[in-house]
């Protein structure tokens, strides 16, 4: 079905296909924030080389359903959002482009605005891709699974011997155009048949303090606790810091002093009594999965700084699954990447 729509949206000219190398300017925007990065096939052997580094794991039967669709459609229509860091002739190029010249296509989508440049003139194509290549590398921001498909497309050979298959749709954005979001937790199970049991168990190592309002911590080392619609700040006893950065991220501290020990969930990548809220949705996400009953308590977790990703990608170290929320979403379908004619 994937193939037979990529086809229609191609017969009936609403999917344009470039006749020549180009890169996009891609911006989105609405009234209180936007985030502007460059559009653009990223090298699969850069992957493979960890040139584009990860931070996070990836599931097979998720990987499986893009690899695909990938297959399909002979496409890639889902751009992986990679980020840079900070790089001032970049910032000064898309800048100097969005502010003199209008968009080639604009659009809204769940509020936001989207926006593409189209880049296909010799010189800006010359000039960007001198600029990209002149980065240190990259890091996948979101779309772990996306990217690992594309790669495996290409090292099983499925699309068979065509060159079109050596990168995977992406649009890069320095550090400084990204905000990364809390990515909050409900739980099933206290792991208690009651709730003074639960918060003795908290007590041993946690200051609790009740909160009249949302819990929205800012410390690596306080979150905040919904339950029996009362909120509470968590405030961990006794933490030293870690040398590894990775020991130190909020989702970790909240893993191996909470979660595993209290509620004794092990491995929250596969453990179905705890699901994960976009830090988008806010306090009222939590508090609605937790009222309605299909959860029995929330907890606020204190968002992952850039610089962060950076360090545990750096050292080749894996977050814990959820770390990282990133809004504005980027579009699926809006660009894609063609393997073949």
């Amino acid at each position: 079905r994937a193939n037979a729509n990529i086809i229609k949206l191609l017969s009936n000219r609403i999917l344009l296909r470039e006749e020549t190398a180009c890169f996009y300017i891609y911006k989105i925007s609405s009234g209180k924030k936007s985030q502007t990065g460059i559009a653009l096939s990223a090298s699969i052997n850069a992957y493979l080389d960890n040139r584009i580094k990860k931070h996070e794991l990836t599931r097979t039967i998720k990987e499986n359903d893009r690899i695909n669709q990938i297959v399909a459609t002979k496409a890639q229509t889902g751009p992986v959002m990679l980020a840079h860091k900070h790089c001032p002739a970049i910032k000064q190029f898309v800048h100097e482009l969005t502010s003199d010249n209008n968009s080639d296509f604009s659009g809204l989508l769940d509020g936001w605005k989207h926006e593409i440049w189209i880049l296909s003139d010799t010189d800006s194509v010359n000039y960007t891709n001198q600029l990209v290549n002149s980065l240190e590398g990259f890091y996948i921001a979101d779309g772990h699974h996306r990217s690992a498909a594309a790669a495996a497309v290409k090292e099983r050979n499925l699309l068979g011997t065509s060159s079109d298959g050596n990168g995977f749709l992406a649009v890069a954005f320095d550090e400084k155009e990204l905000e990364i979001l809390d990515y909050n937790r409900v739980l099933k199970t206290l792991n208690s048949r009651d709730h003074e049991t639960f918060f003795k168990k908290i007590e041993k190592s946690f200051h609790i303090i009740e909160k009249k309002e949302a819990v929205y911590p800012g410390d690596p080392t306080s979150f905040g606790l919904y339950i029996d619609r009362k909120w509470y700040l968590l405030e961990l006893k006794n933490f030293t810091p870690d040398p590894l950065t990775i020991n130190n991220l909020s989702v970790k501290i909240l893993e191996e002093h909470f979660l595993k020990p209290i509620i004794e969930i092990h491995n929250s990548r596969e453990d179905d009594r705890i699901d994960f809220i976009g830090g988008s949705r806010g306090a009222e996400g939590v508090v609605t999965r937790v009222d309605s009953g299909d959860m029995q308590a929330g907890i606020m977790v204190p968002p992952t700084k850039i610089e962060q990703l950076f360090d545990v990608a750096d050292n080749n170290q894996i977050m814990p699954p959820k770390s990282t929320w990133f809004e504005p979403k980027l579009a699926d379908g809006l660009l894609s990447l063609s393997y073949g004619k």
